[in-house]
């Protein structure tokens, strides 16, 4: 369940809007080493479904770039698309990563939804 759950994830965020931003790729939980401009996302909450495999809880998408900007053009995009139709925006961070030399922007929402299995 958790792998479906996963690639709905991946799939609504593997549109055009984001992924000419994100040309490292997308990725669940961790990047491939040497990857810049990239995104991962992460599961926060429990995700147990209802009996008709409908799921609310929260996700985590952070943006990684050598630039702050960049990583900002990035979660623009992301905002926009989960904020259309899959979700509710809860909170926004961002921060530098000394020991990779990378700047991250993420934020969190509040999604629901149904997994067809």
């Amino acid at each position: 369940m958790l792998r479906n759950l996963s690639r709905t994830i991946y799939d609504i965020l593997n549109v055009t809007s984001i992924t000419d931003k994100a040309t490292g790729g997308i990725y669940p939980l961790i990047a491939e080493q040497e990857t810049i401009n990239f995104i991962t996302y992460k599961f926060n909450s429990p995700t147990e479904a209802t009996k008709d495999f409908r799921f609310d809880l929260s996700i985590t998408i952070s943006c990684y770039s050598n630039g702050y900007n960049k990583s900002l053009e990035m979660l623009d995009e992301v905002i926009t698309v989960m904020s259309s139709k899959y979700g509710r925006l809860e909170s926004l961070d961002s921060d530098y990563l000394d020991e990779t030399n990378e700047c991250v922007a993420s934020a969190t929402f509040n999604i629901k939804l149904t997994i067809n299995t």
